[in-house]
């Protein structure tokens, strides 16, 4: 009876899941997909381009570093303002960021010093990401968690898509110009963006009138947010159990991501002589996996447990490191196909845990939680890129691809640790939906 039960609840959520795209607001979400490919490009021009703007700035290698490195840490204030989305609503928070991003568009063309690119970098990618995670916040809001994993999906093709057509469009604009044309077709595509974004953004009417009454039924059955935790939004949700497990569980992936990155290019490079335009055409490939990673998570996100499809995608990710670092040596084809079986499950990882984050807290704190959750994609982000080359000083593409084995498959015990705290309700086709875990000390479901 129970296991019929989990079909039925497993049916409705997926007929809800297709009335939901069928309410879909396509115009905003093709807007999404552009504005996010935007961000995204404008993030990984600057690793693109940064031979060339190192040359054209007056800058040494040094100090593009740390520009470099400032630009992966810039995602954390980003995470600290999303908490305004849960207290002031996303709309507002996501048009002030969207302002914030074209201004700093717009900045990056003014007369550079090095302490000008730092801070224009830092406003440009703090802007961007704390508008992604409003507006990943406020259309999960506006159309509920059981089509989650088919938003979020499409919405994050932007990643791949700005390496596959962005970067190498605005590079051609560099070619035939100079340094100031990739950074002003950005401004000019971010100003395009505003009146869209002004205009089909979701309101969060229903969703705090939604968050208010969850917050009344919570208060009234003594598991109410602010009665669990007192203080400020941001310290609820770090206090509490699941989302700590959780957003570690991102952390160590996103470091795992970005070291095994490192790694293959420094493979590339120094074992096998690789040049910039080779290395393009490897960073293609690698582009149409993570393509294939986004729409896995369309296809199956919503039509089986998204906490389930991250469990896959860690272990085939961790395992095609393993066969990267043992076989890699073999060729370079078999190095760059297990480049891409690395990629493809990496990119609808990281997709699955911003879909899942949310779940783990109430409606009130959901913009909160998310912002955490970048955070902890770029510290993770940021870490891997600093010890990336100092494994690979001491034994090559065998520390590093040991390394990041060992940290894709501890990745994947914090992820099951923090399954017991999610609330049951929210897991998915389950054979007893509705049921908390016995375990759970942060079910905010009414």
């Amino acid at each position: 009876r129970a296991a019929a039960v989990g079909r039925r609840a497993g049916s409705a959520q997926r007929a809800a899941a297709a009335g939901a795209m069928a309410r879909m607001p396509s115009r905003f979400l093709l807007c999404t997909v552009l504005v996010k490919m935007l961000i995204y490009g404008s993030i990984r021009m600057l690793y693109s381009f940064s031979h060339f703007l190192a040359a054209d700035w007056g800058f040494t290698g040094a100090e593009l570093s740390i520009v470099q490195a400032v630009g992966e840490l810039a995602g954390i204030p980003g995470g600290f303002l999303a908490t305004l989305g849960d207290k002031y609503g996303n709309r507002a928070v996501g048009i002030g960021a969207s302002i914030m991003f074209f201004l700093s568009s717009l900045a990056m063309l003014a007369p550079v010093t090095f302490a000008s690119v730092v801070v224009v970098r830092v406003m440009l990618i703090s802007s961007g990401m704390l508008y992604i995670i409003v507006n990943q916040s406020a259309l999960v809001g506006s159309l509920g968690q059981e089509s989650a994993g088919w938003f979020t999906g499409i919405s994050e093709t932007s990643w791949s898509l700005s390496i596959l057509t962005f970067v190498p469009a605005v590079a051609a604009a560099y070619k035939a110009f100079n340094w100031r044309a990739p950074f002003a077709i950005a401004a000019i595509l971010a100003g395009l963006a505003l009146p869209e974004i002004l205009a089909d953004f979701p309101h969060d009417n229903d969703r705090l009138q939604a968050a208010a009454a969850a917050a009344v039924a919570a208060e009234a059955d003594g598991a109410g947010c602010k009665k669990r935790n007192k203080g400020s939004r941001y310290w609820q949700v770090l206090t509490l159990p699941g989302p700590i497990l959780f957003n570690i569980s991102s952390l160590l992936f996103n470091l795992a991501h970005n070291l095994v990155f490192i790694g293959f290019v420094n493979w590339a490079v120094e074992e096998h002589g690789l040049d910039e335009t080779q290395i393009g055409v490897a960073g293609f490939a690698i582009g149409v996996a993570e393509l294939l990673g986004s729409l896995t998570i369309v296809y199956l996100g919503d039509r089986s447990d998204l906490y389930k499809v991250q469990y896959a995608a860690c272990a085939v990710f961790a395992l095609a490191i393993l066969g990267f670092t043992l076989l890699a040596h073999v060729s370079m084809a078999m190095g760059v196909v297990f480049a891409c079986l690395i990629y493809m499950p990496g990119d609808a990882a990281i997709i699955a845990q911003i879909a899942v984050a949310e779940r783990f807290v109430c409606q009130e704190l959901r913009t909160t939680l998310l912002g955490m959750n970048f955070q902890c994609h770029f510290i993770g982000r940021a870490v891997g890129a600093l010890v990336a080359e100092q494994l690979w000083e001491i034994d090559g593409l065998r520390a590093v691809g040991l390394t990041g084995f060992a940290i894709a498959s501890i990745t994947a015990v914090f992820i099951w640790l923090a399954e017991r705290y999610l609330p049951e309700v929210e897991k998915g086709n389950n054979d007893a939906v509705g049921e908390e875990s016995p375990g759970n000390t942060n079910s905010f479901a009414p």
